[in-house]
């Protein structure tokens, strides 16, 4: 990236880098690989809601959880889990990202 970092975060456990650009510009390191996103980009792999119960169920079936070990895993409170459940989370939240993510790993 051309431009002067705006604020930069490194966590040195786990060499997790998160650098914020102006114009909202995310730039993650991780391990050095890079990953760009900006704030204009449409979340990517997106769950429809008809298939997120389905979807839960599968997970929490492969992995031998309850939904609360779920969403403890995706670090969001239950609460947020069946509300992204039920499509009235939006999907570019964090809680909903984290959730999603947890689903792909």
């Amino acid at each position: 990236m051309a431009s002067a970092a705006a604020f930069r975060l490194y966590h040195p456990e786990t060499g997790l880098e998160i650098v914020l650009y102006g114009g909202w510009h995310v730039e993650v390191i991780d391990a050095g690989r890079t990953c760009e996103r900006s704030s204009t980009s449409l979340p990517e792999g997106v769950t429809p809601v008809a298939q997120r119960r389905e979807a839960v169920k599968r997970y929490c079936e492969k992995n031998r959880c309850y939904l609360k070990e779920m969403a403890a895993r995706a670090q969001v409170a239950p609460s947020a889990l069946w509300l992204w459940r039920a499509g009235k989370l939006p999907d570019r939240s964090v809680k909903a990202r984290r959730i999603e993510r947890l689903l792909r790993a």
